[in-house]
């Protein structure tokens, strides 16, 4: 909860102090100049602000600005969205744009003191793509970044199961789709082993330790799925030389091109055996027995060995 300045009349409706909302502005692969991006806010209360970035200080790729909110009494007990998109430059071919839009939510109350205090509420899109409350965010953020003298790169997705009770022999089912920006993306060539379905999407399969790979132009966006199965699933994805170890939530795992990609599902399926269960071997493999099961079977040889003492081929003349 942020204060805002209070007035000393209650019934005053004049500006009784403002709301400062940060944005950051990061560039991969370029240098921001001064006022060379701008971004607009509108929202439920009649707002519509522009703002233009300034590069901060000491570091080339990054930027900042602010959103000021003004707010009066008159506002306590009310509720404002907003909405923040960048402006884009359709003229400037070498940047490929964020076009998403971040939301805002600002609940007013006055403290019963005469003093307005404002919680601005963040949001971002989850793994599933859907948009919810982030508590742990508080500056608006937006990434554009420049393409790349190469023209392509590839994209690797890889296949492995772990585990006791996972079964090396298992097949799992993939589906994968391509976006230039907001437009669905056709390859020029895929591999054979994929099948085009009506939706626009490609179908494939991979087994353990199986792959398959696409040559894609930088900046195109990826979103590839693996149908569910009764393992565990972790996704890894690296990008040129690193490595983002669990940077997509299982199923799914979504990302730009701007390098060679990798995307490794790790699917494991095992149990944990109680620490006081034993394994027996016997003639047919291996059989395991709990404590009972043990005693039973020593019990069971005792009285075969008590039988067999007295069998008439052991009888005394």
């Amino acid at each position: 909860m942020k204060r805002i300045r209070g007035s000393d009349a209650r019934e005053s409706n004049q500006e009784t102090g403002s709301l400062i909302i940060p944005l950051e502005k990061k560039l991969e692969g370029g240098e921001i100049t001064s006022r060379q991006f701008a971004f607009r806010m509108t929202g439920t209360d009649g707002t519509d602000k522009t703002v233009y970035i300034e590069p901060v200080e000491g570091q080339v790729n990054l930027g900042s600005a602010q959103f000021e909110l003004a707010y009066s009494l008159a506002d306590s007990g009310k509720t404002y969205t907003y909405s923040i998109v960048e402006i884009g430059n359709e003229a400037d071919e070498e940047i490929i744009y964020d076009e998403h839009t971040e939301k805002l939510v600002v609940s007013l109350a006055d403290n019963g003191q005469g003093v307005l205090e404002a919680t601005p509420v963040f949001y971002s899109l989850n793994e599933y793509g859907y948009t919810v409350e982030d508590p742990e965010k508080d500056t608006l953020r937006f990434t554009n970044t420049v393409r790349k003298g190469v023209e392509s790169f590839e994209l690797q997705i890889m296949k492995r199961i772990y585990g006791n009770m996972g079964n090396k022999k298992d097949v799992f089912d993939f589906t994968i789709q391509f976006f230039d920006v907001d437009q669905a993306y056709d390859p020029d060539s895929v591999p054979d082993a994929w099948t085009k379905l009506e939706d626009g999407k490609y179908s494939f399969r991979l087994g353990h330790r199986k792959s398959t790979s696409v040559t894609l132009p930088f900046g195109i966006t990826y979103v590839v799925t693996e149908a569910p199965q009764d393992y565990r699933s972790e996704i890894n994805i690296s990008v040129g030389s690193s490595t983002m170890e669990n940077q997509a939530a299982a199923p799914t795992a979504k990302g730009q091109i701007t390098d060679d990609t990798t995307v490794f599902f790790r699917n494991t399926r095992g149990v944990a055996i109680p620490t006081n269960v034993r394994r027996a071997a016997s003639g047919f493999g291996l059989t395991v027995f709990g404590t009972g099961g043990l005693i039973a079977l020593l019990e069971q040889r005792r009285r075969k060995k008590k039988a067999g003492a007295h069998s008439p081929g052991h009888l005394k003349a």
